[in-house]
């Protein structure tokens, strides 16, 4: 059995894309920036990286906080745009699983 572990890497959601090939990644925690712009680039940059059937977690998924609609607007046009659909939401967390 292959021995898995959790890394978390800090730093500019380009920046540290950039250490990733695509179709790696089994597991994906978005908690940067919540603005529109911020969290589209985040899904940007980290979509492709992720290996099909894995999955993306979003932070702060709601309308309540000072970034307004950014983190939902995000999402919601991911959804529309890329091939992922939601597997899970609970409170001000959403998982996004790539499908394709």
């Amino acid at each position: 059995m292959q021995k898995r572990q959790i890394v978390v890497h800090r730093g500019f959601a380009s920046d540290v894309a950039k250490q990733f090939n695509q179709g790696e990644l089994d597991f994906l925690y978005i908690g940067g920036d919540h603005t529109y712009k911020g969290v589209s680039a985040d899904i940007e940059c980290y979509c492709e990286k992720l290996k099909i059937d894995s999955v993306l977690i979003a932070d702060d998924y709601s309308l309540g906080g000072w970034w307004g609609d950014g983190v939902v607007g995000a999402v919601h046009d991911a959804l529309s745009t890329r091939q992922c659909i939601v597997v899970f939401a609970l409170g001000n967390q959403i998982v996004l699983k790539r499908i394709g």
